[in-house]
């Protein structure tokens, strides 16, 4: 049975949509509140001239990462879970397992967007490109503002918008089967996700990346993208909001 047939005829039942709801929401209410304590002793070592080193910035930078992209992730993870009780070896029970591949797969491309964000991060704090909340000027803030607005309106952010709001024809269309497959099959869908959404990530260091505010309208920001009603719509009126925060933090900052 391939993946079309399965997601047709196949749906979670409501025991299991429980669990995956309950994990999602029990694994991100955990790496917020690591988050925080890690943010509260960041901040501490900021305001008193000790920079946080490599692999806490890291660590900060990866649990951010993956606390904010968890929630719009959700309906894909649904989606794969829902193939995997077609096409396993046992019909009506998902693999826990290979959906935990699956999962896997499209955050460890994020692993490596917080790679290069912790190495940009520590390079600016060294040459004093960032403040004591570790933000830029309003300068380069106002400039880091406008190109995430204007990125909204390119084809490559629609492109890639459309895909991330569309789990289903992925699936009928690109599905591999087995551990490796589900690996694939994250891995690909987080190239799309990571190209859709890191000028949304990159505003942190214009408004700070330990900016908590920031982190949670982000995260609402991504979701109703994602998942919303209009999200299309929603991300140009995004863009315009931040072509505007831009030029108001240049000007009045």
């Amino acid at each position: 049975m391939n993946a079309a047939t399965g997601l047709s005829g196949t749906r979670l039942a409501t025991r299991e949509r429980g669990i995956l709801l309950a994990t999602t929401l029990l694994l991100t209410a955990t790496l917020w509140w690591l988050l925080t304590a890690d943010l509260l002793i960041s901040g501490h070592a900021v305001h008193h001239k000790a920079s946080p080193g490599f692999i806490q910035t890291f660590f900060m930078w990866m649990i951010m990462m993956v606390a904010m992209m968890l929630p719009p992730v959700l309906p894909w993870i649904w989606f794969y879970a829902a193939t995997t009780k077609s096409n396993g070896r046992s019909a009506d029970t998902v693999s826990w397992w290979q959906t935990l591949i699956f999962g896997s797969g499209y955050f460890l491309l994020w692993g490596g967007f917080s790679l290069l964000a912790t190495a940009a991060q520590l390079s600016m704090r060294a040459n004093g490109w960032l403040n004591h909340n570790l933000a830029a000027s309003p300068t380069a803030g106002g400039v880091i503002l406008i190109v995430a607005g204007l990125f909204q309106f390119s084809p490559l952010k629609t492109a890639c918008l459309k895909h991330c709001r569309s789990p289903l024809a992925y699936f009928m269309t690109s599905y591999h089967s087995g551990p490796a497959g589900a690996l694939r099959m994250g891995f690909g869908h987080g190239l799309y996700c990571l190209a859709c959404c890191w000028a949304i990530m990159a505003i942190a260091f214009a408004l700070g990346t330990m900016n908590m505010v920031w982190m949670a309208a982000a995260t609402l920001i991504l979701c109703i993208e994602k998942i919303a009603s209009g999200g299309l719509i929603f991300s140009k009126v995004f863009g315009l909001v931040f072509v505007v925060s831009g030029v108001l933090l240049m000007l009045c900052g």
